[in-house]
């Protein structure tokens, strides 16, 4: 006969059935809540986490700058580098989910949100880049594997970009 029901209700039914299996009734509820919410709170755009990418950013920023040890700042580079793929990825997961139903508020809000933040964290480390790269005496080793074009593209951009594309988006969910 194949599957009945709705996405989610074909999820739930998969967690007690296979994940839940030894539960029922209020144990089996709350373990479902639970998941749940800990699924949602792995795929969405928390203002700690964007807080805690852009102190990684800004403290990669102070210490390229200073010249301090070039395996520490490039360490730093790395775990902002990581958090922003994160974001990125959390930024794809939302606009999937708003592709899917654009008729959910819900979905609709989160999906202007994550976008939004992307940009104000591209923008911030756009800007930290063109700093470092104009003040670090780390500068020849910090970007070594950028070439012509990455630069360039660097100092072309503008922030503005990032604010005609959000004003798309709301046009997009309005």
């Amino acid at each position: 006969a194949g599957l009945v029901g709705t996405p989610n209700e074909l999820k739930l039914k998969y967690l007690a059935d296979n994940d839940f299996k030894n539960l029922s009734g209020a144990e089996l509820k709350e373990a479902i809540s639970k998941s749940i919410k800990e699924i949602k709170e792995m795929y969405t755009l928390t203002d700690e986490y964007i807080d805690e990418a852009l102190a990684k950013l800004a403290e990669f920023e102070e210490k390229a700058i200073l010249g301090e040890n070039s395996e520490d700042v490039d360490a730093l580079y790395e775990e902002f580098e990581d958090m922003f793929y994160h974001i990125a990825t959390q930024v794809s997961i939302a606009t999937l989910i708003y592709y899917y139903d654009t008729t959910v508020e819900e979905t609709n809000t989160e999906y202007l949100n994550a976008n939004e933040k992307y940009g104000d964290m591209y923008n911030a480390y756009v800007e930290t880049c063109k700093k470092v790269y104009e003040n670090s005496p780390l500068r020849d080793e910090l970007f070594a594997d950028w070439t012509e074009a990455d630069l360039k593209e660097l100092f072309d951009y503008s922030p503005e970009i990032q604010e005609l594309s959000q004003r798309n988006d709301e046009l997009l969910v309005e």
